[in-house]
């Protein structure tokens, strides 16, 4: 599956270098958003899945979204990580 990165900083889950970036291509049938996310995020009709990479936040801050109706596309995800140390790969 073909995928789009929007980075806005650094992203806490890949670091730089590495080969998750070397996939990305615009126009994916996935968008995601790593580093430090736009304010708003919204539904992309256009694609699969729009993924936002989360810090202590939660998703809604960015979509605006409570109480589960929301019914869109977008997710949000968050990678295992003790303070500044590397993420960590659970497999």
């Amino acid at each position: 599956m073909a995928y789009e990165i929007v980075r806005e900083g650094p992203s806490r889950s890949f670091p730089d270098g590495d080969a998750f970036f070397n996939g990305a291509k615009p126009g994916g049938d996935v968008l995601l958003y790593l580093g430090t996310p736009p304010a708003t995020v919204a539904p992309d009709s256009g694609r699969k899945t729009v993924l936002v990479e989360l810090g202590t936040e939660s998703l809604g801050v960015h979509t605006g979204e409570s109480a589960g109706e929301e019914g869109s596309n977008v997710l949000g995800f968050a990678r295992y990580r003790n303070g500044d140390g590397p993420a960590v790969d659970p497999y």
